[in-house]
């Protein structure tokens, strides 16, 4: 499986006594704009395992949400996003004109956090994992929970504090793995329209 080899890699070739210094992305406040291709498979249309183009970001705050083939809700092929309102966390995931939402109090919350930080409060990836030099100083950070972990690198504080990739255990789409390899990005929150389904959901 992609996700667990590229990990014992990753760590293998790592120094995981140096740890790194906390930052959120491109030294923001937790905000951000990502570009980047997405793996996914068993998504309708595309039954096999492809790389498509892919927007992830939110406001730090309330929201995150990742965008595919498209920069909108309504002109994406597929995603998700998870919200807070004032007493649930909200998570819908859509896909070629079909939406499945469901909530939990925020007692019991999916996401702890919405910030895309490292090793910081308002970040959900909290646990540094070790790093590795080449060609950036690069920190890899996991989430706290011990079932289905997240793993998000980025280039250290004085490198910006870049993304390179997230990694997840399981995906929203497929139930299968998520990789997330990102190449632009800035600390601005994204179009508020980021934050919302599609018009069809």
């Amino acid at each position: 499986m992609l996700i667990p080899s590229l990990i014992t890699s990753l760590l293998l070739n790592s120094n995981s006594s140096n740890i790194p210094s906390p930052c959120c992305a491109y030294n923001g406040n937790g905000a951000a704009t990502l570009h980047g291709i997405i793996n996914v498979a068993n998504i309708n249309g595309f039954p096999e395992p492809m790389v498509l183009d892919a927007w992830a970001g939110g406001d730090g705050v309330t929201y995150n949400a990742v965008l595919i083939n498209g920069t909108t809700p309504d002109n994406s092929i597929a995603g998700w996003v998870i919200s807070n309102n004032a007493t649930h966390q909200i998570f819908t995931v859509y896909n070629d004109g079909i939406c499945h939402s469901s909530s939990t109090p925020l007692a019991t919350p999916w996401v702890k956090s919405f910030g895309f930080c490292g090793g910081l409060p308002q970040g959900n990836f909290v646990t540094p994992i070790g790093g590795y030099s080449n060609p950036l100083d690069t920190y890899i950070w996991a989430t706290s929970y011990s079932n289905n972990p997240s793993f998000m690198s980025f280039t250290s504080k004085e490198n910006a504090c870049a993304p390179q990739f997230l990694l997840s255990t399981t995906s929203p789409l497929s139930g299968g793995s998520l990789s997330i390899s990102f190449i632009a990005g800035s600390s601005e929150t994204p179009p508020s329209s980021w934050s919302q389904t599609p018009s069809y959901c």
